[in-house]
């Protein structure tokens, strides 16, 4: 899959987004155990906002941050000087084996196709130390969630689904995905956001700020005039008090298992 939400003001659009309640990443990352002088990664890190908090939440440890868009990675270097980041894909990591003691993913997998991600996560249980975490986040119900439906709403949303613009649904997914390259100890925690009040408003105004920066995407896929309709539909049924809108945030925990010796 491709980043729909690509733009040059795309830095600027995450640091707005990391304002909202419902992508709290204080509250996703809330009880993440770091050692002191551990090696951090902020995998996907984008404009390296939770790599910033990383680094002030752990002054001792080591903190960096990667991200496969080099506009992000200069605009997050530019917004904290101090720390690492590196340009590169998650299915091919450019860093040694058993390297990070804490690895952090965060909305990365639902923008990568199903081959796509279960590479990323093999890359990621090779670079992460034996004993050490991974806390992978992503959304589950952006868009889906949404009742009731026009017909173009569900025609479109059938398609997206269809050409894997975006996994939707990708929360639900990660502990299998996890397992399956070969982390253990798994755990998770559901995040609800209900999007009523002052949070709809909210939701709205970044919901059309998602259409207009993913319109080339959109328009690709469900034509010029399809996509207009479907944003417009969309968002007009989202901000209407008689919807109903909810999303959720998967925070999976997960291990490396510690090398044993055989005597």
């Amino acid at each position: 899959m491709s980043y729909v939400l690509e733009s040059k003001e795309e830095f600027e659009r995450l640091e707005r987004q990391s304002l909202n309640p419902a992508c709290d990443y204080r509250r996703e990352l809330a009880g993440l155990v770091v050692p002191p002088g551990a090696r951090v990664l902020d995998a996907g890190c984008g404009s390296g906002v939770v790599t910033r908090y990383l680094a002030s939440l752990f002054p001792t440890a080591r903190v960096e941050g990667c991200d496969r868009s080099g506009d992000r990675v200069r605009a997050a270097g530019d917004a904290a000087p101090g720390l690492s980041f590196t340009r590169c894909d998650l299915t091919k990591l450019p860093f040694a084996p058993n390297s990070f003691d804490v690895i952090v993913c965060r909305y990365v997998f639902q923008h990568l196709g199903r081959r796509a991600a279960a590479k990323a996560a093999r890359e990621l249980l090779r670079v992460l130390k034996p004993g050490g975490t991974l806390k992978l986040i992503d959304g589950d119900g952006l868009l889906v969630n949404l009742y009731p439906q026009t017909k173009c709403v569900q025609r479109g949303l059938a398609k997206l689904a269809r050409e894997g613009v975006v996994d939707f649904q990708v929360g639900r997914k990660l502990p299998s995905l996890l397992a399956g390259a070969g982390f253990r100890g798994l755990s998770w925690q559901l995040l609800t956001a209900e999007h009523s009040g002052a949070a709809r408003e909210t939701e709205v105004a970044l919901m059309r700020e998602r259409f207009e920066v993913g319109k080339p995407q959109f328009e690709k896929h469900l034509g010029k005039k399809g996509a207009a309709r479907f944003a417009g539909e969309f968002l007009a049924t989202l901000a209407s008090s008689e919807s109903a809108y909810f999303t959720e945030t998967f925070v999976v925990t997960a291990t490396k298992l510690r090398l044993r010796l055989v005597p």
